[in-house]
C-alpha cells in the first residue's frame, strides 16, 4: 500500500511550500463556502417552493448550508453569525414552513440545534422571495467583528420547482449505480484540479492563499472502503510521494472519512472530519471538498477542487488549475491516462 504522509514530513513543510507553490500567491477559494473565524458555512443548494398560509401564497426559497463548528464550545448556526438575504437590494423576510400539515416540525428547526466542537450539521433556512428569477445575495457577518462575506445564489435551476406544494426532499442518491452489487460512490474514478491553503494560522499563516495543481483517485479497498489518494506539485508521485490518503465509507450517497493522513502535518484525518458529496457541485464531472488540518504549530483549511479526468475544465467552476492549458489539457487531448507522476508539471 502506498505510504501515508507521516509527521516526519512536517520538518520539510516550509521548504516545500516556498519552492513548489506553483500557482503563486494569487487567491483562489470556493465562492459558496463562507469561513468566519471558527465557523464554516458551506452552501449545498436551494429549492423554490410554494407555501400557502390561510389566504396568502408565498414563493419561498429553502437554502441549505452545512455548518461546521471549529470552536471550542458547542454553538448553533443561529448564534454563530449575523446572516441576511437580499434580492434586488431588498432584504428578504424569514418564513416558517412546516414539514407537513399535521406536524409542528419546520424545515428550519436545525437552525437552533447546538453543534459540538468539530462537528457539522445541515441547516435549512426559509425566506419569502420577491420574485422567482432574480438572484439572492447571502451575507454573513461575524458577531464580534466587522468581517462580512457574501455569495450569490442563482434561481435559474430552482424556479421550475415553484409549483411544488410539499417541502423539498434532498436527493442523496450520489453517483453510484444502485443496482450494482457493492458499488460505492466515486469508486474507480480519477480526477485532476487544484487545492488551496485557506484560513491559515500559526506557522501556516504565511502560506495562506497558496495553491497547488493536483491529481486524485478513488479506489475500492478489500475492506469495502473507498480510498482517496491525492498527489500534487510538492508530493508528485502516486506510488512513492503521495501527498495524502484518506479512507471513506459510504453513507447516504456521501463519502465520510474513517481515517487517514493528509497535508504535510502527519495529523490524522479522523472519523467524519472530511465529507465528499458527489451531488454538491452545480457542474457535471466536478467535485469540491475541504478538510480542516490542525497540529501544535497552527491550522488551515485545505479546499480541494477537482474535475474528472478526460473532461475539460468547466470555465464556470472556480479558477482553472495553473497548468491546465500547458499540461493537463494536452494529455487528455492525446488520450493519455491520468499521470501517476507529475514531477514534470512545471
Amino acid at each position: 500500500m502506498k505510504r501515508i504522509i507521516t509527521a516526519l514530513l512536517a520538518a520539510f513543510t516550509v521548504f516545500a511550500l516556498v519552492s513548489c507553490s506553483g500557482g503563486g500567491s494569487g487567491e483562489k477559494s470556493d465562492p459558496n463556502t463562507i469561513e468566519l473565524g471558527d465557523y464554516v458555512f458551506k452552501y449545498k443548494g436551494c429549492e423554490v417552493i410554494r407555501d400557502e398560509f390561510l389566504d396568502e401564497v408565498f414563493d419561498v426559497i429553502a437554502i441549505t448550508y452545512n455548518f461546521t463548528n471549529n470552536s471550542d464550545e458547542p454553538t448553533s448556526f443561529f448564534v454563530s453569525s449575523v446572516y441576511e438575504f437580499e434580492q434586488n437590494g431588498e432584504l428578504l423576510d424569514g418564513r416558517t414552513v412546516f414539514v407537513s400539515e399535521d406536524s409542528y416540525e419546520t424545515m428550519s428547526d436545525a437552525e437552533m440545534e447546538e453543534v459540538a466542537p468539530g462537528a457539522n450539521l445541515d441547516v435549512t433556512l426559509t425566506y419569502a422571495l420577491k420574485d422567482t428569477t432574480s438572484p439572492v445575495k447571502a451575507t454573513f457577518t461575524g458577531l464580534f467583528s466587522d468581517t462580512s462575506k457574501s455569495h450569490t445564489i442563482t434561481l435559474d435551476a430552482t424556479a421550475n420547482d415553484v409549483n411544488k406544494a410539499e417541502a423539498p426532499v434532498a436527493d442523496n442518491g450520489g453517483n453510484a449505480d444502485e443496482n450494482a452489487e457493492n458499488a460505492l460512490v466515486l469508486q474507480d474514478t480519477q480526477w485532476y484540479g487544484w487545492w488551496i491553503i485557506a484560513d491559515a494560522t500559526g506557522d501556516y499563516e504565511d502560506y495562506d492563499g497558496e495553491y497547488f495543481d493536483c491529481c486524485a483517485t478513488f479506489e475500492k479497498t478489500n475492506e469495502g472502503y473507498v480510498l482517496m489518494s491525492i498527489w500534487d506539485e510538492t508530493y508528485p508521485n502516486y506510488e512513492d510521494e503521495c501527498l495524502g490518503e484518506v479512507y471513506f465509507e459510504e453513507i447516504d450517497g456521501m463519502l465520510v472519512s474513517v481515517e487517514g493522513g493528509f497535508f504535510y502535518t502527519g495529523e490524522a484525518v479522523g472519523e467524519g472530519q472530511m465529507v465528499i458529496e458527489p451531488d454538491f457541485s452545480d457542474f457535471e464531472h466536478t467535485l469540491f471538498t475541504y478538510v480542516n488540518i490542525e497540529d501544535e504549530t497552527g491550522r488551515f483549511v485545505a479546499s480541494i477542487n477537482l474535475t474528472e479526468w478526460g473532461y475539460e475544465w468547466d470555465e464556470e467552476f472556480n479558477d482553472y488549475p495553473t497548468y491546465y492549458d500547458s499540461y493537463f489539457l494536452p494529455l487528455m487531448e492525446e488520450g493519455e491516462a491520468l499521470p501517476a507522476d507529475i514531477s514534470d508539471i512545471g
